[in-house]
């Protein structure tokens, strides 16, 4: 072997067709590729697609967080990731509402639709399937009510396409809960859709919690943009 093609530390030698070359170090975090057989290997960047954008921590009561201003033309839709979502009270209710130019969007153009599955003590179970929907309303208030059990919260994920002049914003998830006493006697899951009838330009999305107490008392968000 012909040491001296190799100078630098991270070098790596391959065969060019004709003789023995150098390639030398990639950037932090490239990946080693073949361009299959024929062609001289090389280093390129991961695929930057799918991003983690923000994460958010509830560790005392609050009334809202929000993820704003990570809206841009890099994304044309995001994720959201939830966990120990839970009420300051049992009766608390999780709302999504929309934000544009820093603002939550209040006036009552929300549309929601979501089918709901529930297993509760006993023989307590079943599906409703427009109880929960609204047609015009403040907010989204998805699902019944979260719970303030210490040892469960809430949990799901959302799809967020956000309004850009000419489309409404949108949202799609799955939304699920316990519910009712200190045992949280109900298990509950949501599939629902939400829109806001408005293509002002979206800035970000909010989440708060009407009922009783309207304040969280537990949770965490993850933020992903998403390019496709």
């Amino acid at each position: 072997t012909d040491t001296s093609v190799a100078t630098t530390q991270g070098d790596i030698i391959y065969h060019n067709g004709s003789s023995l070359a150098r390639l030398g170090a990639g950037t932090s975090g490239q990946y080693l590729e073949t361009q299959g057989s024929g062609a001289n290997p090389q280093w390129s960047t991961i695929s930057s697609d799918f991003v983690k954008l923000a994460t958010t921590t509830i560790s005392s009561t609050v009334a809202s967080i929000s993820f704003d201003n990570f809206i841009s033309a890099t994304y044309r839709g995001y994720k959201i990731i939830y966990s120990g979502v839970k009420g300051n009270a049992h009766n608390d209710i999780f709302r999504i509402r929309f934000k544009s130019g820093g603002s939550t969007q209040t006036a009552s153009n929300y549309k929601l639709i979501q089918v709901r599955g529930y297993q509760g003590t006993g023989s307590t179970r079943g599906i409703d399937n427009d109880n929960y929907s609204a047609w015009n309303d403040s907010g989204l208030s998805v699902g019944h009510y979260v719970g303030a059990s210490s040892t469960r919260g809430g949990f799901g994920f959302m799809y967020f396409y956000p309004a850009d002049g000419t489309i409404s914003s949108n949202v799609t998830g799955i939304h699920s809960y316990y519910h009712s006493g200190s045992n949280a006697s109900q298990f509950n899951s949501n599939h629902f859709s939400g829109n806001y009838e408005d293509v002002t330009a979206a800035s970000g999305i909010e989440f708060s919690i009407v009922g009783t107490s309207n304040l969280f008392a537990g949770g965490t968000f993850v933020l992903y943009g998403m390019k496709v």
